[in-house]
């Protein structure tokens, strides 16, 4: 995995060239470990999935495992206030798991393997350890860099995948503030999800190999409240990707509101045929977004509507196509079994939760929401263009947060979805909805048991 990049030994030689010849010719390494935090956690997840089989006419099991992970992060302070480092690893391991059940759930590792192939979902479960940071930091003023293996700060288009811990660019990344405006810039020529051990390149949707992908963000905060986040990404002969995100806080009826638009955008830039190309012209994915807290209360309501013509038939907001390959800043999550975006597709979301400690229950939540989609349409070549992607799905989450004792901040969470594709048609493909599966019945179970040193 660490293979040292001449991108990240420059950074490096340069700003330690910058504080060896600096006014001061003292170096003051106290701050280095004084200033040091040490914190990670113990994570236990377990699901239990079951789909629909259309040709068997019932549920089989699609994932059934208990997986363990554990991890340790070192943010050290900065040497004459100016050079750091950061280090990042976790293990992670399959307590149980059905080994007749697919096996990418996205929580223990599993070795590298072609997307494309039709041997994926089966491929074998991977234990072991990774580390998911590694970098050289440094700051001067209102600015800052990192190099090295690294997660995006600050408005980007590049995000990361997530389980409990993130995924990691190989590369680098700066930024500054201007008073209420910030700027930064990124590029990366590796990645990895938290589910591999090792960075590998980009690809494009037809496999082949991107040398790099980079974005430019601005973040500018007004007095009143109201913030405007923008990016612009790309991936060298592939993607451009783009993204507006305009967000603002409100106190309302003695409560707080929030209320977000959000325009995310993408188009090939290839000069190939468009049964080739991710997406037949621009493609867009828009969401409305609000959130209302009173009391021990909260209240989510959001809406998206999805434009992806084109061979995919379905928008993803990152600047390659396989899943896990890279990552966008789509701050869009429901938790809700489907990713609610092929072509046409409009979608509701509504929920509520619940803090029951004013009820005798301290530590206890919880709460339950619901999805409905409609209007998908198949992608270009599926032989029937009528018919139409309908979907719903049923959430409830209960969770515990341990107030005190040994576990103080630890919790425990469940939550438990009902998907049903309304469609009639088969997952994948062969239904004409490239990222559709049929009906669902999902369990997740989690427990989160932070330290620190």
């Amino acid at each position: 995995m660490f293979k040292r990049t001449a991108l990240s030994a420059a950074i490096f030689a340069a700003f330690a060239g910058s504080l060896s010849t600096g006014a001061s010719a003292a170096v003051d390494t106290g701050a280095f470990f004084d200033d040091a935090k040490v914190n990670g956690g113990f994570y236990v997840f377990a699901r239990q999935r079951d789909r629909y089989d259309m040709g068997k006419g019932k549920y089989t099991d699609n994932l059934d495992h208990t997986t363990a992970l554990t991890n340790i992060d070192f943010s050290s302070g900065y040497i004459n206030d100016f050079i750091g480092f950061d280090f990042g690893i976790f293990a992670a391991a399959d307590v149980y798991h059905n080994k007749g059940a697919g096996v990418d759930h996205e929580f223990s590792f599993v070795p590298w393997a072609d997307p494309y192939s039709p041997d994926w979902s089966e491929t074998q479960t991977d234990d072991g350890t990774s580390i998911y940071k590694a970098a050289v930091k440094l700051k001067a003023g209102n600015s800052w860099a990192k190099a090295g293996y690294i997660q995006p700060s600050g408005p980007s288009g590049l995000g990361v995948n997530w389980n409990f811990m993130p995924g990691t660019y190989q590369g680098a990344q700066f930024g500054t503030a201007i008073d209420k405006l910030t700027l930064t810039y990124m590029w990366a020529n590796q990645y990895k999800s938290p589910w591999f051990k090792d960075t590998y390149k980009f690809e494009d949707n037809s496999g082949n190999t991107l040398d790099y992908v980079h974005s430019v963000g601005a973040l500018y905060s007004f007095e009143s409240g109201l913030s405007v986040d923008a990016a612009f990404s790309q991936s060298k002969d592939f993607l451009d990707t783009y993204h507006i995100k305009l967000k603002d806080n409100f106190a309302v009826a003695g409560g707080k509101l929030y209320l977000s638009y959000q325009y995310y955008g993408a188009e090939d830039t290839r000069s190939i045929s468009d049964d080739l190309k991710a997406y037949d012209g621009r493609a867009h994915y828009q969401a409305l977004v609000s959130s209302f807290s009173t009391g021990p209360y909260t209240f989510r309501a959001e809406a998206t509507a999805t434009k992806a013509k084109g061979n995919q038939g379905y928008f993803v907001y990152r600047t390659t196509i396989p899943n896990g390959s890279s990552q966008g800043s789509n701050e869009i999550w429901w938790d809700s079994r489907s990713d609610w975006n092929h072509d046409g597709q409009k979608a509701v979301f509504v929920g509520a939760w619940r803090d029951l400690s004013d009820l005798g229950l301290t530590g206890w939540r919880a709460g339950a929401s619901y999805v409905y989609g409609w209007d998908g349409k198949p992608f270009e070549d599926f032989a029937d263009q009528d018919v139409e992607l309908k979907e719903e799905a049923f959430n409830v989450d209960v969770g515990y947060t341990f107030s005190e004792g040994n576990l103080k901040g630890s919790s425990i969470s469940v939550h438990m979805t009902r998907y049903n594709n309304k469609s009639g048609q088969d997952s994948w493909e062969a239904g004409g909805f490239k990222n559709a599966f049929q009906d669902e019945k999902d369990i997740k179970v989690s427990l989160v048991v932070p330290f620190a040193l």
